[in-house]
């Protein structure tokens, strides 16, 4: 069966390709806070429903590969993607994360929330 059509999309703050079942959402840097968290889950939120009632969702990447500081909005923002995921029945999974925003998130255990895959080939085993 062939996948749902789904337009790559870019706005200022993320951009968002669907490929091979999973949602990928590259943040735009170097920061996500009060001004960019909103707009990026609007768009993101919007996505991850049309995909996930279509079934072909089984997982939602979250670039952050581009990002050197997150506000606790942001990191709201990627609870808020996480929960939207799940009850799609898919994995969020965060990419990219530079060491010091990853040492801040396991201090606030989002290591219990979030598969953290760093290369392309983590990637690529975390998707199969």
């Amino acid at each position: 069966m062939e996948q749902p059509p789904f337009r790559e999309k870019t706005s200022s703050f993320a951009s968002q390709r669907f490929e091979n079942s999973a949602l990928t959402v590259r943040i735009a840097g170097p920061q996500v806070g009060n001004r960019e968290a909103p707009i990026i889950g609007e768009e993101v939120m919007a996505s991850i429903d049309e995909l996930g009632r279509s079934k072909w969702l089984r997982h939602v990447v979250i670039d952050l590969s581009d990002v050197g500081f997150m506000s606790s909005v942001g990191l709201g923002l990627c609870i808020n993607i996480r929960n939207r995921a799940t009850e799609h029945g898919s994995s969020a999974i965060l990419y990219g994360v530079k060491p010091d925003l990853r040492k801040a998130m396991a201090l606030m255990r989002l290591d219990k929330l979030f598969k953290f895959v760093d290369g392309r080939d983590g990637l690529a085993k975390a998707l199969a």
